[in-house]
């Protein structure tokens, strides 16, 4: 058996599984015949040609190298990878790997060589998990001008202070989020799973914040049974960040009445994040009994929502958090790299997961176009 040819033959039918294709569909966007298709799929013995990777890499929208040999990022981050959970992280890694690809495919185009770090405040280190989440987060705030108050575009936040690509794409069962770097270009990755629970959503964000925050650099499958002190110290960075505790003793200064079930699910609602959090917050800060969590959490938050009346923006929330998200700043790159027809709309459509005739519709209809005079060149 030829294994180089084998991997390729796998390598086809991944891609074109991922996208939902039809070997037909596949040989009428490469030209090449249905029956070599499935020849280079399913015979290892195969002879595959220079002309056959081209046009398959072609049609998929990535580099012919990658298809040949397989990702080396994917490499890298399969090498650098743990897990706390038994999930198989190839898995995870898949479902962001088309970002990470195209940022470096769009910094060996743009000549970006050097490392990357994402600009993060020095972790400072503590020993008690508790102590560490709440002062970087505090820290964080301050060094990016948003010492107090809601933080209600989080993705947005993240991307524009630290340069970290923020995905939501449809992660394996059990992988609530995670964090990922290539160690060689230095391009960040923190990915959260598709869900209607956005307060969850949220919250996974900001604690795989946490993790980058502490230069935890490597793929970790954030799980709701993590429990490593890691993953305790990411989460109380994660309230923190999004309810800073000075907030609330600021508010509790101004105010006469204590606590009750709907005053916290109405200021919740204000930080974005679930009653339970904001009961937690409250606890921290000496603001509240146990007790209040307890019965806090009794009532979901879409039951407090519609007691509260803010019901139909928190559905919007919900269906945007299920839809899924690609960084602004990668397809602005990527549009105008297929401008100066460095790249072809196929690769626009693998990191859109659409179809590139429809991708090709949209640019056509928004009256982007390719340059004319770089196309009479190629």
């Amino acid at each position: 058996m030829n294994a180089a040819t084998s991997s390729f033959g796998q390598r086809i039918a991944k891609e074109r599984a991922h996208r939902g294709w039809t070997l037909r569909h596949l040989a009428s966007l490469s030209g090449l015949p249905y029956a070599r298709i499935h020849r280079i799929e399913t015979d290892p013995t195969r002879e595959i040609t220079f002309l056959d990777a081209v046009r398959l890499a072609d049609a998929f929208g990535i580099p012919a190298a990658w298809l040949v040999n397989g990702s080396q990022i994917k490499d890298r981050m399969l090498a650098a990878a743990r897990s706390s959970s038994e999930i198989e992280v190839g898995a995870a890694i898949d479902a962001v790997l088309p970002v990470l690809e195209l940022a470096a495919q769009l910094d060996e185009l743009d000549g970006v060589t050097a490392h990357r770090p994402a600009s993060l405040e020095q972790p400072r280190h503590r020993a008690r998990p508790r102590d560490w989440g709440r002062d970087n987060a505090e820290r964080l705030r301050a060094a990016w001008g948003v010492p107090s108050g809601p933080v209600h575009d989080l993705a947005r936040l993240i991307e524009e202070r630290s340069g970290a690509m923020v995905v939501v794409a449809a992660l394996p069962e059990g992988v609530d989020g995670l964090a990922l770097t290539d160690p060689h270009a230095g391009n960040n990755v923190l990915a959260v799973g598709e869900t209607v629970h956005w307060e969850r959503q949220r919250f996974t964000l900001a604690h795989e914040l946490g993790h980058l925050v502490a230069g935890d650099r490597v793929v970790e499958a954030v799980t709701s049974t993590s429990s490593s002190p890691m993953e305790t110290a990411s989460s109380e960075f994660a309230r923190n960040f999004l309810v800073p505790l000075g907030d609330l003793r600021s508010r509790a200064v101004a105010r006469s009445e204590p606590w009750d079930e709907f005053a916290v699910a109405s200021l919740a609602w204000e930080y974005r994040v679930s009653p339970a959090v904001l009961a937690i917050q409250l606890r921290r800060a000496g603001l509240a009994p146990d007790s209040l969590v307890g019965r806090v959490s009794q009532v979901s938050a879409n039951s407090w929502s519609v007691l509260g009346g803010w019901e139909p923006e928190r559905h919007s929330l919900a269906a945007a958090s299920a839809t899924r998200r690609v960084p602004p700043a990668l397809i602005e790159r990527a549009l105008r790299a297929w401008t100066r027809t460095l790249i072809p709309s196929a690769t626009i459509a693998r990191l859109l997961a659409e179809e590139t005739e429809a991708v090709e519709r949209r640019l056509s209809e928004l009256g982007i176009a390719q340059d004319e005079s770089l196309l009479s060149t190629v």
